[in-house]
């Protein structure tokens, strides 16, 4: 009651961009935590049985919860988020085609839902390289991706734009990890320009850092970014 009563005020009010917060855990990075990531990954190349059987599980519990959550809030919302790594600094965790085997179709499964209780936009954040996971992840029905790190591998703007800027919109893409914590401000300004350009040509771009600003980012390197494009 107290959820569907403040989105509703909010939606009144339409002075904001309505976000909902993904009530459920991501599946690969909850397997990884239950089992270890080392012996969940090699379950996934190794014992399907196991995996399929867990991931059903956890997906009953999330269209119960989500079915709960939305019920209440989708009506009102404009987006809403979730989240789960697929990717290292290098590479996917997973081969493109054990991807869309093994993570896709649960995904695609409650994303389903989640768009018919809501007729939200769809948020989902991934750290890291997942350039080569883009048309499965397109396909489960991500709108939005978040955080366009652009230090991990195949995940230059000007790839990622060309590859699939007509499909989904980019939130993210200034590099926190080295540009943000150890560049100047000009060259801060410099970058969200050429990302702007990139990333945001005929739209598509949220600016944002690549990930959550961290405590060594100095206050003028965050004015530098969000004053940019001013």
């Amino acid at each position: 009651d107290r959820l569907e009563a403040e989105a509703r005020a909010l939606k009144q009010a339409n002075e904001y961009v309505i976000v909902a917060e993904h009530p459920v855990f991501g599946i690969l990075e909850l397997g990884c935590w239950m089992c270890g990531y080392d012996e969940f990954l090699m379950k996934l190349a190794g014992d399907p049985d196991f995996v399929r059987a867990f991931f059903d599980q956890v997906l009953a519990i999330q269209m119960q919860v989500i079915e709960q959550y939305y019920r209440a809030v989708g009506p009102y919302i404009d987006l809403t988020t979730s989240g789960d790594d697929f990717g290292t600094q290098q590479a996917p965790f997973l081969s493109p085609a054990l991807f869309e085997e093994s993570i896709a179709p649960w995904y695609k499964e409650r994303i389903a839902l989640t768009k018919e209780m809501t007729g939200a936009l769809y948020f989902h954040h991934s750290c890291g390289s997942v350039f080569r996971l883009m048309d499965s992840i397109i396909a489960m029905g991500v709108d939005i991706l978040n955080p366009i790190q652009p230090g991990a591998a195949e995940m230059e703007p000007e790839r990622l734009k060309a590859a699939c800027g007509d499909r989904l919109v980019f939130w993210g893409g200034i590099d926190e990890q080295r540009l943000l914590s150890r560049g100047t401000p000009e060259s801060i300004r410099e970058e969200v320009q050429r990302a702007a350009a990139v990333l945001g040509a005929g739209g598509g771009w949220v600016l944002a850092a690549s990930h959550n600003i961290q405590p060594d980012v100095p206050p003028e390197n965050v004015d530098a970014m969000l004053t940019a494009l001013v």
